[in-house]
């Protein structure tokens, strides 16, 4: 860990990704502190974070949790407004609906609830069926929303913004992990929006190298920016 660079604790396809993608995306130098998912219980782990789950982010005398506080903070200190919008404006009120929208209505209720199911010994399929209405019902609104803008638009405006980054890494997931279990065919606008975060070399590089790097500290080199 460089003094200067900050610091995201990270294990892969979890919510450390979205951190990690915004500071690829600013082209910050930054370190990534890999984990395998069973390390996140020992005790060396616990001493970091007593709950045992990541994202932690370490940058100064600054520690935090919990990946959308972490990806705010990140982007108002770093972004130098490349990844947010102007306060008090509709475009920030939109901004700020998806931001929490990816977590609160979408990532947790639904993304992350079939995650567990899947990993859980106990099927019930009450559980994967509620969780795929969330995520459905998410999807019908967000494809709406987005055939009111152009092809090559993203959420709030023609540059992809923090809450892309927020959205896009539960969307990405259901593509790469849940593609069998979740159909993305009704939702073209969706779809469409996805390849377009995939081909910023921001997210090619989180969701490849960074994703599953192996255990142990990686120093990020700034690159340039999508």
């Amino acid at each position: 860990m460089t003094d200067s660079s900050p610091l995201i604790h990270h294990s892969e396809w979890c919510r450390s990704l979205r951190p990690v993608w915004l500071l690829a995306e600013l082209g910050v130098d930054f370190d990534i502190k890999a984990y395998k998912w069973d390390d996140l219980k020992k005790p060396e782990y616990l001493e970091i974070n007593p709950s045992g789950l990541v994202p932690v982010l370490q940058d100064g005398d600054v520690k935090m949790q919990e990946s959308g506080a972490i990806t705010q903070f990140l982007a108002e200190k770093y972004g130098q407004g490349q990844v947010t919008v102007e306060a008090g404006t509709p475009e920030h009120a939109a901004y700020c609906q998806w931001f929490h929208v990816s977590e609160a209505s979408f990532m947790a209720p639904g993304v992350a609830a079939l995650f567990h199911y899947n990993l859980s010994s106990d099927k019930d399929p009450e559980v994967k069926n509620k969780a795929i209405k969330c995520i459905n019902d998410v999807l019908q609104i967000l494809d709406k929303e987005l055939k009111q803008k152009g092809s090559e638009h993203y959420l709030i405006t023609n540059k992809p913004t923090a809450a892309d980054i927020m959205m896009g890494y539960p969307l990405i997931m259901l593509q790469d992990v849940f593609k069998d279990e979740v159909d993305l065919s009704p939702y073209p606008k969706v779809t469409s929006y996805i390849q377009r975060l995939r081909a910023l070399s921001s997210t090619q590089k989180t969701f490849g190298e960074y994703n599953s790097l192996p255990s142990g500290l990686h120093h990020i080199k700034a690159g340039p920016q999508s």
